[in-house]
């Protein structure tokens, strides 16, 4: 829903008035999902978030080693701070 306009999701809910809040709270939560508010994330020393956004990064570009080899460096970062 990224770069939706208050009126594109008014339409859609216009189209469908029974549709939940929660899908389109979900759809925005995902377009928030990228590698510089997981690096906020991280910086701020919120690593589960940062965790979550690589690995649904990695999920959605399976092919980009570069998230890869940054996932695993967030896990290890996870890991040491909450003992896994």
């Amino acid at each position: 829903m990224s770069g939706d306009s208050d009126d594109e999701v008014s339409a859609g809910l216009v189209k469908d008035p029974l549709a939940t809040l929660d899908s389109v709270n979900a759809d925005l939560e995902a377009s928030q999902n990228t590698r510089t508010m997981a690096e906020i994330y991280l910086e701020q020393g919120i690593c589960d978030k940062a965790l979550e956004i690589y690995q649904d990064l990695a999920k959605k570009e399976p092919e980009n080693k570069e998230i890869q080899e940054r996932l695993e460096q967030v896990r290890k970062i996870y890991n040491e701070k909450f003992g896994g």
